[in-house]
């Protein structure tokens, strides 16, 4: 791909921002979380929690697309483990104006397939759906494409963009959620991996989770997870934010 132009390089930042399930090829696997699970047994509450996930992804104009879906959800013994069943209660959605067709896809997205989820007997998520959601996927490019089409971009980074859309929206990729998300280990973790530059060189990945949780049951309060991708010279920071509270803080 060519160097973009600011106005091109902001769209595809845009894209992969809102595109359900799409990220940027070093955003879409990140490490996996090497911190320890607590000692003990996992002890989740009876009754129903309210689990928010926030998502910042930044743009390349110093803007950012700010994401935030929560879930009403219940733990429930099964087997050995917990099975987390969980519905979508709630869903903002930030972004700047000339973004708003794909902000409000991701508003109606109705995100079935995040649950339920199993875990085990230490509370570590054994599988996760997660599954592409193509039908809104395929919207997001109809939209692009329609402005692609009626943008002053050149026909090179017009080529470039619709390629972008194309890998973005066939990929099937999703971000999963951190294993250890609902019984974190406390404090601060961080691991890297560095993988290959499409036009060569080496760039870097660097997760770092720092984690807040209940004294007795290990029960998640907070987990933040940053994302820093190095692209071998410029950075790419995408942010995760999970509060979990119970029912009556939420009224």
């Amino acid at each position: 791909m060519n160097k973009p132009s600011p106005k091109h390089a902001i769209l595809l930042a845009g894209i992969a921002a809102l595109v359900p399930g799409a990220a940027l090829a070093a955003d879409s696997s990140p490490p996996a979380e090497a911190a320890p699970a607590p000692a003990g047994r996992f002890t989740p509450p009876p009754s129903g929690m309210v689990l928010t996930r926030e998502v910042r992804r930044p743009l390349l104009d110093g803007q950012e697309v700010v994401a935030r879906r929560s879930y009403e959800i219940h733990f429930e013994r099964e087997g050995s483990g917990y099975r987390v069943d969980g519905k979508l209660i709630a869903v903002e959605v930030d972004a700047p104006p000339n973004l708003a067709p794909l902000a409000e896809l991701e508003r109606r997205r109705t995100d079935t397939d995040t649950f339920p989820m199993h875990l085990d007997a230490q509370g570590m998520i054994l599988d996760q759906a997660g599954g592409f959601d193509a039908a809104t996927a395929g919207q997001a490019s109809t939209i692009v494409g329609h402005w692609v089409a009626g943008s002053a971009l050149a026909g090179s980074d017009q080529a470039d963009v619709n390629s972008f859309v194309q890998q973005l929206t066939t990929q099937g990729g999703t971000v999963k959620w951190p294993r250890n998300l609902f019984r974190p280990a406390v404090g601060d973790h961080r691991e890297s991996r560095a993988f290959a530059l499409p036009q060569g060189g080496t760039g870097k990945v660097t997760v770092d989770l720092a984690a807040d949780a209940e004294r007795d049951s290990g029960l998640l309060r907070r987990v933040e997870r940053t994302v820093t991708t190095d692209f071998g010279g410029s950075e790419r920071i995408t942010r995760e934010l999970w509060r979990l509270e119970g029912m009556a803080r939420q009224r």
